[in-house]
């Protein structure tokens, strides 16, 4: 009993080191790729992701939340809470969709992205809406992805919603594909210094193949 509560202890001060890491990664990002309009990524929200993959949800929400309040100290435009709150339901939604066993290899990988990206979409979708009438963008790539299915004869909502759906689909395939390897390379890590549920099914899986190549 002694050594579970030590070892509770241990990850409960890690997860304390890891908050600000994650914060930074956010921040770090944010400005260097959020602000890019060339490329179809924001790659917004990884601290968060990463954060809720080895934290759980309600900790990935946490980091989000944390540089939310940064961001607003910089810049304080209300916005900014607005565009914050569907990227932590995704976030939440992932912290448990990894921890339903989605996420022991590459396909359960691909449902993992398409869920996070729906819910993201859903709930950005809304918003964009009511804030502005629509779409809302300051990526290049996504602007002419908007303007040709308006094209196509759908309407404004549509065409956000769709355009919103790829971007985030990309988006989200990124940081989760990112998050995945990081998690199957290094599971020994992350086994040894965090109670990431998640890696339970990766080390079995790293643990057979290694069987299977003897």
């Amino acid at each position: 009993m002694t050594d579970s509560n030590e070892e509770k202890k241990r990850y409960q001060r890690n997860l304390i080191i890891l908050f600000p890491f994650c914060v930074l990664l956010e921040l770090l990002t944010v400005y260097a790729i959020g602000n890019v309009d060339v490329i179809p990524v924001w790659l917004q929200g990884i601290g968060g992701f990463f954060g809720a993959l080895i934290g759980g949800p309600l900790f990935g929400g946490l980091v989000l939340v944390a540089f939310t309040i940064i961001e607003l100290m910089v810049d304080f435009q209300l916005i900014h809470i607005f565009i914050i709150l569907p990227t932590i339901a995704a976030i939440v939604s992932f912290g448990f969709v990894t921890r339903m066993g989605f996420f022991k290899d590459l396909k359960g990988v691909a449902l993992t992205v398409t869920a996070v990206a729906f819910v993201r979409t859903m709930t950005t979708t809304p918003v964009l809406i009511a804030v502005s009438g629509g779409h809302v963008s300051n990526n290049n790539f996504v602007e002419s992805l908007f303007v040709g299915i308006q094209h196509a004869g759908l309407s404004v909502p549509f065409a956000t919603m769709l355009s919103t759906f790829v971007a985030y689909f990309i988006d989200c395939g990124i940081i989760v594909v990112i998050s995945y390897f990081l998690l199957h390379v290094f599971w020994n890590f992350w086994d040894r210094n965090f109670d990431v549920k998640v890696v339970e099914a990766i080390k079995i899986r790293v643990v057979e193949e290694k069987d299977l190549g003897e």
